[in-house]
């Protein structure tokens, strides 16, 4: 099997890399590894990384025209066959927004898990990754500390979100892809796993996976990789953001968030969940309201000049498109 997986960061795909890998483990497929193999390792070594399996992860960049592979930001290489680097790998790990070239690569790939997390834990997760060792060494920020980091990049992070996640949606149904809540995984971690096993064809016993489940809980995970494993917890953003940031991204992203059933207010309590039919028109706006928002001075957001868009509207029933839930 080869296995791609894809999320955006801080959304939890560490979390994910680990229990595919113990999965794959487990059910004794064949171990390939390229970059494992790459004369890079040698320099690799005395790397300040983020955590220990950094060195020795396939992470894929997909752009328009050509694919590359790297280890974090030090070494970045372009791939010349991708069918051949796909051939050496069990899993491959990518950050990339779905785009045209895209439908090529995932096509190549057996198998696509894609996790999706709370955008607004998401920033609140990369402003607390930006002062770790691994960042404070391969980018400098003008901030003293996570808050300042998050006043700054706030919108731009609720923008990318918007864009990452929405393309991948647009691009469903595909009976390749399983897509995966953060949030579920840690409300109902056995269901969500079964699921996800059962997406992948893998023979795992009951056994084996109350291991994994062992395994990758935030104590165990904080052990290996302190610097990239923080509380890991869910729902955060209640107790860290202002009134006013909570608001803004009911402005930049509520309608997307809605879409997928993400609370939109403190007060409200639910688990997100992908819609039998997804607006397309609904995913579509809230892409663009992200392009907007990231050009606009985020005190006219703030001051109210695109409340319009803070109630998001429900889409008529020919306005969507069913997916897989798969």
């Amino acid at each position: 099997m080869h296995l791609l997986q894809n999320g955006l960061p801080k959304s939890g795909n560490y979390w994910l890399f680990n229990i595919l890998t113990l999965l794959l483990n487990a059910a004794r497929l064949p171990d390939r590894n390229f970059i494992a193999e790459h004369p890079i390792q040698a320099a690799a070594k005395n790397w300040t990384l983020s955590y220990p399996e950094q060195p020795r992860l396939n992470v894929l960049d997909i752009e328009p025209g050509h694919n590359f592979y790297r280890i974090g930001s030090y070494f970045r290489e372009p791939i010349e066959d991708l069918q051949d680097y796909i051939a050496q790998n069990r899993l491959v790990w990518t950050h990339s927004r779905h785009i045209p070239e895209s439908e090529r690569v995932y096509d190549a790939f057996d198998k696509i898990v894609y996790i999706i997390r709370d955008p607004r834990d998401v920033a609140i997760s990369m402003a607390n990754f930006a002062f770790t060792p691994y960042r404070q060494k391969t980018e400098h920020f003008p901030f003293s500390d996570a808050s300042e980091y998050l006043q700054a990049y706030y919108v731009k992070h609720l923008s990318g979100w918007t864009q990452h996640v929405g393309s991948h949606l647009l691009a469903l149904p595909r009976k390749n892809m399983h897509i995966l809540f953060y949030e579920r995984l840690k409300e109902d971690f056995d269901s969500e796993l079964s699921q996800l096993i059962n997406f992948l064809g893998l023979n795992v016993s009951s056994k084996q996976r109350a291991e994994i489940a062992d395994q990758v809980t935030v104590a165990s995970m904080k052990k290996k990789s302190s610097g990239h494993v923080r509380s890991g917890s869910a729902g955060g953003w209640r107790n860290v953001l202002s009134s006013g940031q909570i608001r803004l991204a009911r402005l930049i992203a509520g309608e997307l968030m809605d879409e997928l059933d993400y609370p939109l207010r403190v007060k409200d309590a639910s688990l997100p969940t992908l819609p039998r039919e997804l607006s397309r028109k609904r995913i579509k706006r809230s892409m663009r309201k992200g392009v907007i928002a990231r050009g606009v001075n985020m005190a006219r957001l703030s001051a109210g000049y695109l409340t319009k868009i803070d109630k998001p509207k429900k889409a008529t029933q020919d306005q969507r498109v069913e997916v897989s839930h798969s």
